[in-house]
């Protein structure tokens, strides 16, 4: 039966109008280190990027999506379901 406290937190955002994403992933690494995947770039296109950050625990990197998700907003995006 999967943890809870092991299981992925993701969430995804897009601007419909200029066309871009943004999402993040919260996973715990190999050697049990949370970690966010950041991920932005233009929907239909290949160009876009990413980044790695080591956040000190769970609740820290939820804490860092939910100001991510405020700042998405704040510039046009909305959250989708995928």
């Amino acid at each position: 039966m999967p943890r809870p406290d092991r299981e992925p937190s993701q969430c995804r955002w897009i601007h419909p109008e200029k066309q871009r994403y943004y999402s993040v992933a919260l996973n715990l690494d190999l050697f049990g280190d949370w970690t966010l995947l950041q991920c932005w770039g233009g929907i239909g296109s290949h160009r876009g990027g990413h980044r790695i950050v080591c956040v000190a625990s769970r609740e820290a990197g939820l804490k860092q999506i939910t100001a991510i998700g405020k700042r998405r907003r704040q510039h046009g995006y909305r959250e989708t379901g995928a």
